[in-house]
């Protein structure tokens, strides 16, 4: 089997794949990444290849938050147009010739639908359960995304994902 591990995101992203594509190898699987270019020299040097992805998130770490709050601002449509492109350019060809993609974290808004572009299978992961859907909890708070907490969890999670809807949903329709 040969497996794409996506990510974009820091080292707490990137270390659980590692593990992963260190099982994986183990069992005689080939494995490869795109993975955010701080990170492409360390997964390179245990040995499997790599294919940077979106920007440098150290510099966007330190920067100010304040223009990232409003996600109907200019910078940060910019931002989130920018990600889903980079996605959608360096994804397919990082992953021709694989069976599966594998998108770990929030943050793969293409990864989906590139492994239906391919015809290969496509798994979603995350190391925090937090993140995925359920009546039994609410959703993670997100940067500039002023929920009404009233609404109960599954009324959050509705209002969740029209959050992403208008932070991602434009710039992904653009490129399916």
């Amino acid at each position: 089997m040969r497996a794409l591990l996506s990510t974009i995101g820091s080292r707490g992203d990137v270390q659980p794949l590692v593990a992963l594509a260190s099982q994986l190898s183990e069992l005689g699987q080939e494995v490869r990444f795109c993975v955010p270019p701080d990170f492409r020299g360390w997964v390179d040097s245990l040995g499997f290849p790599v294919v940077p992805i979106g920007p440098e998130l150290r510099p966007i770490a330190s920067s100010s938050r304040s223009d990232m709050q409003d996600h109907s601002s200019p910078e940060r449509r910019r931002r989130s147009e920018d990600t889903v492109a980079a996605q959608f350019a360096t994804i397919p060809e990082a992953a021709r010739g694989c069976d599966v993609l594998l998108g770990f974290g929030a943050l793969q808004i293409a990864a989906r639908s590139v492994a239906e572009l391919l015809g290969i299978r496509y798994v979603h992961a995350t190391f925090c359960p937090i993140t995925l859907p359920s009546a039994l909890h609410a959703p993670p708070l997100l940067p500039g995304w002023e929920p009404d907490r009233t609404a109960g969890n599954r009324g959050l999670w509705a209002q969740n994902a029209r959050h992403w809807n208008d932070s991602f949903g434009a710039a992904l329709n653009t490129h399916r």
